[in-house]
């Protein structure tokens, strides 16, 4: 799992140096929190995570649209897979989001060493 979630991470990370410089200069990783809609990357860069989805371009009708958008880079996990993991027990969600935050940490201090 860890694997699919950095390569979709990754993806993320080039999607957003195409679209937005610089940006991993504005996160406070201390406040990182890929769960939460205001903590998470485009929480932090755009205000919350529904506004930064629609400032990439990434155009939805309703919350689950938006998450299964941004699924692919890294900036949420689907309502499908929430729903999921809520059946078998509802701290995997949380572990999981935690360990997008982490993946994301980590990229970002890469970034940051980079330049």
């Amino acid at each position: 799992m860890t694997a699919q979630i950095l390569k979709k991470v990754q993806k993320g990370v080039r999607f957003l140096n195409k679209r937005n410089p610089g940006w991993y200069k504005k996160i406070k990783l201390t406040e990182l929190n890929m769960g939460g809609t205001y903590d998470c990357i485009l929480g932090q860069l755009y205000c919350n995570f529904p506004i930064g989805v629609e400032h990439l371009g990434l155009t939805f009708i309703n919350m689950e649209e938006a998450l299964t958008k941004a699924a692919p880079y890294g900036f949420s996990i689907t309502s499908a897979m929430t729903d999921r993991l809520n059946k078998k027990d509802a701290k995997l969600v949380d572990k999981l989001y935690k360990q997008y935050t982490n993946i994301w940490k980590a990229e970002i201090h890469k970034l940051r060493k980079v330049i």
